[in-house]
């Protein structure tokens, strides 16, 4: 009888982790079964073997499923980031020299592994703006600085007060955008 693949995926939470996964049933031709996994088509070496894989990102997968009489089925498993991004952006934060919060730390990936938005964005730019939208804090490609609480994180301080955020991440057709707020 022919082989039928179907795929189980659990996908990532986020574009930028690996944390989905992707099992394989089987159904038709001659047990036992062979898989190999590859990342591209043409690949010739194979990421992993067996049924089940797991540390996946989003995007395309494929498995070569082989049946002990030699008849094989190439199976593309495609998997999609649950969610757009994922950021951990505080909604303030107190530049007031105590060591603690003192700078808008921006971070992005899943709760368990976060990392600093420049390692999984450094094209992101961050832009802040009082309540009369003039701009007082750009940042250069990937938030190098993390704001201060200060104009342009050069100039003098800014009063506490709620300032509008906007956040151009380089793979997301839409800016994050939001409230800051600097108590002091």
């Amino acid at each position: 009888p022919q082989m039928k693949v179907s795929a189980l995926t659990n996908n990532p939470v986020c574009p930028e982790t690996e944390d989905g996964t992707a099992m394989l049933t089987i159904l038709g031709g001659a047990a036992p079964y062979h898989i190999d996994w590859f990342d591209k088509t043409e690949s010739g070496i194979p990421i992993a073997s067996g049924a089940a894989i797991e540390n996946l990102g989003s995007g395309p997968i494929y498995a070569i499923v082989t049946d002990s009489i030699g008849c094989q089925v190439l199976q593309e498993v495609n998997l999609i980031a649950v969610n757009d991004f994922c950021l951990d952006i505080p909604s303030v934060f107190t530049p007031n020299a105590d060591g603690k919060n003192d700078t808008w730390n921006i971070l992005t990936g899943k709760s368990d592994h976060l990392q600093n938005l420049s390692v999984i964005y450094p094209e992101a730019v961050v832009e802040v703006f009082n309540r009369w939208g003039l701009v007082v804090f750009k940042s250069e490609k990937g938030y190098p600085n993390e704001w201060n609480g200060k104009y342009m994180n050069t100039g003098k301080e800014l009063p506490a007060d709620s300032y509008y955020y906007v956040i151009t991440i380089n793979n997301i057709d839409k800016p994050v955008a939001g409230v800051i707020s600097i108590l002091r």
